[in-house]
């Protein structure tokens, strides 16, 4: 790819997308270009977290016939304070009743006198569109959208959003699936694990639908005790995710464990779903903890809630716990079927 993306609905092109902006880092700058359907603004932010506040936004919007480009510090989930923004390059515009679209560059790294984020750290991207009245933007309503993991603007890949969850369109083919129900994708989905072979170590994605924490097991069959498991976990109330490992002995709640051998690598909690990318060493070093994921094993996945700050015994439905019906090979990408 020669520029990253962002795109609302995933998989949409042109004017069929809600939602759409392109980035490409050019040594000092990044040159963007957003895209707002039924509206008369578009802006991109950049957060640490998941959320509005404390969101660092460029705003291009429609005033009296003209395209503006301004700043804004989003301190509340109130309309903000524009203010314009030197170090913003407004190179190309276009807009009808319909729709808007810009194009700009913003400095890499701003100078000190600058009120714009400097883009050279990993953030996620905040997007919203809507309509603006006298300089004053109104709330977006659900015409917003978050990035699922930080995203880097020197790497021109392509990014997910947050409400879409794990694509399945590689399933079988680029990368090995376990998930509920049979054929599902995205947020149809109450599971989704997805995994990649990549020579030392295997890359994992997990996705739980309302629940504040998710896993995926190693076991030699399909039933729990004996398991290794892989745990993202949310951290109490908050939007943080963690990685553990445990070794589930008993059908109880697991004691949980920091597994430096593993990492995160992606993580998102976000309209109550919870979302992690990590890798996980093919085989561990000798005094690891880990699974020895070179030999076949029963992949078993589970999600729940928390109670007290812990996670939560996971119901027995099918949509909560469940496991491949036979071994699998992780060198092999295997679209699972029949889990249960």
């Amino acid at each position: 790819m020669t520029k990253g993306c962002l795109r609302d609905p995933a998989g949409c092109s042109g004017t069929d997308c809600n939602f759409f902006v392109t980035y490409s880092y050019q040594q000092d700058h990044v040159e963007f270009e957003l895209f707002g359907k039924d509206s008369t603004y578009v802006s991109i932010g950049f957060n640490d977290k998941q959320e509005m506040i404390n969101t660092d936004s460029v705003i291009c919007y429609v005033n009296n016939g003209v395209l503006l480009i301004r700043s804004a510090k989003l301190t509340s989930k109130s309309a903000p304070i524009l203010e314009e923004a030197n170090y913003l390059n407004l190179t190309n515009s276009s807009m009808d009743q319909n729709s808007v679209q810009c194009r700009f560059t913003h400095p890499f790294r701003p100078t000190n006198s600058s009120k714009l984020r400097n883009l050279d750290d990993e953030f996620y991207l905040i997007h919203g569109t809507g309509s603006v009245q006298n300089h004053v933007l109104d709330y977006h309503q659900a015409k917003r959208g978050v990035s699922a993991y930080h995203v880097n603007l020197t790497r021109n890949v392509e990014s997910r959003s947050a409400s879409d969850a794990l694509a399945a369109d590689g399933c079988g083919k680029t990368v090995g699936c376990l998930r509920y129900p049979i054929g599902c994708s995205g947020t149809d989905c109450s599971y989704m694990a997805t995994y990649r072979y990549q020579g030392g170590h295997v890359n994992f994605e997990m996705f739980g639908k309302q629940a504040d924490w998710v896993a995926i097991g190693f076991s030699d069959n399909d039933e729990m005790p004996d398991t290794d498991a892989v745990v993202c976990q949310r951290v109490s109330q908050s939007s943080t995710v963690v990685i553990r490992s445990s070794r589930i002995a008993a059908e109880s709640r697991p004691p949980l464990e920091v597994a430096n051998d593993l990492v995160l690598t992606g993580k998102s909690f976000f309209s109550n779903n919870i979302q992690c990318r990590f890798t996980h060493p093919y085989i561990p070093e000798a005094g690891s903890k880990l699974s020895n994921l070179s030999q076949d094993a029963f992949l078993l996945y589970a999600k729940g809630a928390l109670t007290g700050g812990d996670i939560d015994y996971h119901t027995k439905e099918k949509s909560h716990r469940g496991a491949s019906p036979q071994r699998v090979d992780l060198k092999i990408a295997t679209d699972i079927g029949n889990v249960g």
